[in-house]
């Protein structure tokens, strides 16, 4: 007796499976089942988590899928063909590998809507799998239900071919679905005419039977349906869930035989994973042979040299450290790992690749150091080796690095040309449906409105599970009890923490001795790029190499500046500056840190005028104190009270005072804990460090047990059994939301660098950062405006003046042309080739004579005339898009040459203009209708939507601005909400009118004008939403029109000839814009005795 699940589908059968891995080791265990199997749909993401979940329960894993078959052949993608379901399970290593090969050649040659593999496939890779006919949608079962006995034969024969008589299994399930019945009636028949072993398996998707309706509900989330849709994708029947043996033997109790088989392939399926051993890639040169007795000389080599290069003093306890810590990374195995980074650091660096100073632990090394891996000196700041790779503690040393963005790919193309493509994959990221996210998907399927489901969702405090927000939320604690909302919560509870997606990690790569397939399966993402199956986590676990190549757009506005500098013949070398600039910390000491990385948003700004940073050391402590617990703990508020003398600074023990000073007795990194029990409890480094992570870990188990190893330590090294309990409490306090220095060290290094070149290079820097923002329309606006405030202008996109990408051009920047949508990278190779091989264009007539390529369409053409583009040819933007171009009517620009007709000519508007630049530039460039209205604004003391979010207050706010993007959205009571931005031309707040208010919006929402709202201030993190309550004011260009008591301004020009007339415009022009205003100003031409106003 006994039943075993083949046939199961974890939450890893992504929207379709509702098995959460560790609820389920608890039910087959609760079950009295001692194995089950892993069946997920054409993947195997979960199998290593599942592996590990049921061995702790005593239960043994069988490691298996539900694979997609193509019998007409994996390469034949058309939709109309068959596609079938095929079981597989791993017998044995071998096994294992066969079925990585098979799902990873699924995906990566196969795929077409899922992924599926063919015969011949199966056949290169049948040893050490069995095979197992699934469910209705399986191939034996399809044919007997379609075609009958015979041609359900043909098929079963195809796989016995493949797999074995002994290896092939007819599989049987009855959900109390009529066509699994007919199907169970010709298997029977079959088996017992050809001795084909019954399985009988129950198609598991969730634990228990009262899961049904969540599962379902999770199939809605899957299709984007709503419960009540007739036509959605639904199960037939609530059986699909993990059966008990008792259950199975009387659903099937005419053929026990078939429940007896799942033991015996139980027994069968024996493969067990080997966590113990690394599958490190091999360094070598020049395709030479692997000697590591080489490579061991080869790293001590590169290592003493570049020690010689950096250290002049205390060179005998630096040599000492250095082979302190090369004996450990040779110990441990470690010494390819260290030349293989090296080596593609150094290619990238020779290729002009920015590489960042350092990321995660790396720094911690003196050999990474001298190495050229990191820039950050460990013996300066203090850094500890063990903090990166603990002798005591056997794991690899993480390597984080930090290239450019847009060449990030460049490296990872090294990477794969030198180890190999098959060896080199970027890493899987696996989101799980969290408890705002949660209850939004599922109120979408129970449709509920998207804004009640909003609300709820954000009475969720970040990061808070479902329950905790429950607890401790009151309004949402009453929401949870209101019997309209109860099945929501329930519901919602059931798919909180349910794996909703895969996606690749931003920088994630995984390096092999072998092939890849040897160890774990791959697929494609959306770009065609070879993806691991498993995450970072579980890549680690199984030993490979894990690095992060994360792409910091920073980096490349640092190179793009430092570039712009070399061409006007300015040379900074970072070694060389100083590292205290008065200008730079006087300009981070104002909060002036928009642009400077790390440092930009509202929060950091406010915390750097508290903290009035003065070196390089005080920016660490910035960056390692502005997290989330610290600030609740309290930690920021205390480090700069005591900094600023507020608070005076002290010492628990004497002995601590070297190791706090720099941070005024307050612990802000994990080092500095180390520290600690290192000097006053007598541990070793690496010891040190298994406390630090122990305490991390905030499980009162464990800090009890410490407490106690901690103060005994103590007390054996002459401290004071209360001393060392206050000590214990410190750390205990702070450690939780210690961080990492040699991180924090390498980021106040890039910010420090980037805030020396906003000061010093202001024009070359923003334009850097503009140009890494193209695309992103918000943040471009608002640093056009940041730049603004600098007293750098942005000149207007020109046909002949501008570039691809922004540029500095003179005192200005210059707007560049990629920036205008719907204008691409082809089309303004074309236009630039153009104008680079034929000269500037004349006017928009020559422009569309010469460009004729179909790159430059009629839309492209549209976006840049709307943007301005032409206007410096004395072309008027409303004229060309009437398709009156200045040649076809022959008129005289102001600042142009030929004989005119003016009358013909169809001017824009200030209006138009403007509302031609939003449309295709996202922002207004030119002027802001908003400055009209300031002197009104100001009269009436109304905050603009930049200074609402400049604030850092909640709550009650009046603020003005225009409204956008307005969406009218109808609840499930039949009310009505309002959604828009209300913006100021350089930023946006969202906003939303809730029911009870909508009507006080109803006369004004659709009007042309500023609003002036009255509302609540909500912030999460950098986000920020305005409750909308009531309008106070209402202004329109009648209001400026009353307020304005300027007086026109006319300018009379009578000259001899159009060409000095032409030359004394050209240079009233550029004086004219510099100094705009409300004042209209009336130029007087008088040509052939005529008064052309």
């Amino acid at each position: 007796m006994g039943f075993t699940h083949l046939h199961l589908h974890t939450e890893y059968s992504l929207l379709d499976g509702l098995n959460k891995i560790n609820n389920l080791a608890s039910r087959v265990k609760e079950l009295g089942m001692d194995a089950v199997a892993i069946t997920d749909h054409g993947n195997m993401y979960g199998v290593i988590e599942f592996y590990e979940k049921m061995r702790k329960e005593g239960i043994k894993p069988i490691i298996g899928a539900e694979i997609y078959v193509a019998p007409a052949g994996m390469e034949n993608k058309n939709k109309d063909e068959d596609r079938f379901h095929l079981i597989l399970l791993s017998k044995d290593l071998n096994g294992y590998k066969n079925l990585v090969k098979i799902v990873s050649k699924s995906f990566i040659e196969g795929f077409y809507y899922k992924p599926r593999v063919d015969y011949k496939v199966l056949e290169e890779y049948h040893e050490g799998l069995i095979a197992m006919t699934a469910c209705l949608q399986g191939e034996v079962p399809s044919k007997a239900l379609k075609e009958g006995k015979d041609s359900a034969k043909k098929s079963l024969y195809k796989y016995i071919d493949i797999f074995g008589k002994e290896n092939t299994f007819l599989e049987v399930q009855d959900h109390g679905i009529s066509e699994e019945k007919a199907v169970i009636k010709i298997l029977k028949d079959i088996s017992q005419e050809d001795g084909i072993p019954l399985v009988a398996t129950n198609d598991a998707h969730y634990l228990r039977k009262e899961d049904a309706k969540a599962h379902d509900i999770l199939l809605c989330v899957q299709t984007l349906s709503k419960i009540d849709d007739p036509e959605r994708m639904r199960f037939q029947t609530n059986e699909f869930y993990v059966k008990s043996e008792e259950e199975m033997r009387e659903i099937f109790m005419e053929i026990p035989q078939a429940l007896d088989n799942t033991e015996k392939i139980k027994e069968i399926c024996n493969f067990e994973f080997d966590f113990s051993s690394y599958h490190l890639p091999h360094f070598t040169e020049n395709g030479k042979e692997w000697d590591p007795e080489k490579n061991k000389k080869l790293l001590e080599e590169l290592t003493f040299s570049g020690i010689r290069n950096i250290y002049k003093d205390n060179i005998d306890e630096i040599l000492k450290r250095t082979r302190y810590e090369l004996d450990i990374i040779e110990n441990m195995g470690f010494t390819d790992y260290f030349l293989i980074v090296h080596d593609f650091i150094n290619w990238s660096k020779k290729q002009g690749i920015p590489v960042g100073p350092g990321r995660g632990s790396a720094p911690a090394s003196i050999v990474s150091h001298a190495l050229s891996i990191t820039e950050v000196d460990p013996i300066k700041y203090n850094l500890f080796f063990e903090r990166f790779l603990n002798p005591s503690r056997i794991s690899m040393p993480d390597f984080d690095i930090d290239f450019g963005d847009k060449v990030r790919d460049k490296v990872i193309e090294y990477v794969k040309n030198k180890y190999g493509a098959d060896r080199v994959a970027q890493v899987a990221t696996f989101g799980k449906m969290e408890a705002r996210a949660v209850i939004r998907d599922v109120g979408r399927a129970l449709a509920f409105s998207y804004g009640d489901m909003d609300k709820i969702a954000k009475l969720i405090p970040m990061g808070a599970s479902l329950s905790e927000a429950v607890e401790t939320v009151s309004e949402l604690k009453q929401k949870a009890q209101d019997p309209a909302y109860k099945e929501l919560f329930n519901i919602a509870s059931k798919l909180e923490g349910v794996v909703r997606n895969f996606s690749t990690h931003a920088a994630g790569i995984v390096i092999g001795d072998k092939p890849l397939t040897e160890y774990l399966p791959l697929q494609t993402d959306k770009k065609d790029a070879i993806i691991t199956q498993f995450d970072k986590d579980v890549i680690e676990h199984i030993g490979m190499l894990k690095m992060d190549f994360l792409g910091l757009k920073n980096l490349t506005i640092i190179q793009e500046t430092l570039e712009s500098l070399k061409k006007q013949g300015i040379e900074i070398d970072f070694e060389k500056i100083p590292e205290d600039d008065k200008e730079t910390f006087s300009m981070l000491k104002q909060g002036d840190s928009i642009g400077v990385f790390q440092l930009e948003s509202n929060g950091m700004r406010k915390v750097l005028k508290g903290v009035q940073p003065e070196s390089i050391e005080d920016l660490t402590a910035v960056v390692a104190l502005y997290r989330p617990g610290t600030i609740k703990a309290g930690g920021i508020e205390e480090y700069i009270n005591r900094k600023n003398g507020t608070t005076k600074v002290s010492y628990p023990h004497p002995k601590l005072e070297t190791i706090l000073k720099n941070t005024y007795g307050v612990i802000v990194y994990q080092e500095q804990v180390m520290q600690i029990a290192n000097t006053l409890a007598g541990y070793s480094m690496a010891e040190a460090d298994t406390l630090r992570k122990a305490i991390g870990k905030k499980i009162p188990e464990i800090m009890k047990s410490q407490r106690s190893i901690f103060v005994e330590k103590a007390l054996n090294n002459g401290v004071e059994k209360e001393t060392a309990e206050k000590v214990f409490d410190l750390i205990e306090y702070f450690a939780g939301y210690g961080f990492n220095k040699a991180h924090a060290v390498s980021y106040a290094t890039i910010a420090y660098r980037t805030a020396y070149l906003k000061t010093h290079y202001p024009k070359e820097y923003f334009t850097g950062i503009l140009n890494s923002y193209i695309g992103n329309e918000d943040k471009l606006s608002e640093t056009i405006y940041e730049t603004k405030t600098k007293g750098i202008n942005i000149l207007k996109p020109g046909i002949n003046e501008s570039d691809t990408f922004f540029k500095v051009e003179g005192k200005d920047i210059r707007f560049g042309l990629l920036a205008i949508k719907n204008v691409g990278e082809k089309a303004l190779i074309e236009i630039i080739e153009e104008r680079e091989k034929g000269g500037k264009f004349k006017s928009f007539r020559d422009f569309e004579s010469r460009i004729q390529s179909l790159k430059v369409n009629k839309k492209v053409i549209e976006s840049l005339i709307k943007s301005g583009c032409f206007d410096s040819l004395g072309e008027e933007r409303k004229s060309l898009l009437e398709n009156k171009s200045e040649d076809q009517i022959q008129t005289l620009s102001l600042f142009g040459g030929a004989t005119i007709n003016l009358p013909q000519k169809t001017q824009s508007s200030d209006a138009e203009t403007l509302q031609y630049e939003k449309e295709v530039l996202g922002f207004y460039l030119t002027d802001n209708p908003m400055n009209a209205y300031l002197p009104l604004l100001k009269e009436e003391d109304v905050p603009t939507v930049s200074e609402i979010k400049e604030s850092e207050e909640d709550g009650v706010v009046k603020v003005a601005g225009v409204i956008s993007s307005l969406r009218k959205t109808k609840t499930k009571n039949g009310n009505y909400i309002y959604r828009f931005s209300l913006e100021d031309g350089f930023t946006k707040i969202e906003t939303l009118v809730l029911p009870k208010f909508i009507n006080k919006f109803d006369d004004f929402i659709e009007n042309e004008g500023v609003i002036v709202i009255k509302g609540q201030i909500k912030r999460e993190e950098e986000t920020v939403t305005l409750f909308a309550e009531g309008v106070l004011n209402f202004f329109t260009e009648k209001d400026i029109s009353k307020k304005n008591k300027y007086t026109s301004l006319h300018l009379y020009l009578k000259e001899a000839t159009l060409d000095v007339i032409y030359q004394k415009l050209k240079d009233f022009k550029e004086e004219i814009e510099k100094f705009k205003g409300g004042s209209p100003l009336i130029l007087h031409l008088f040509i052939e005795e005529k008064d052309i106003r």
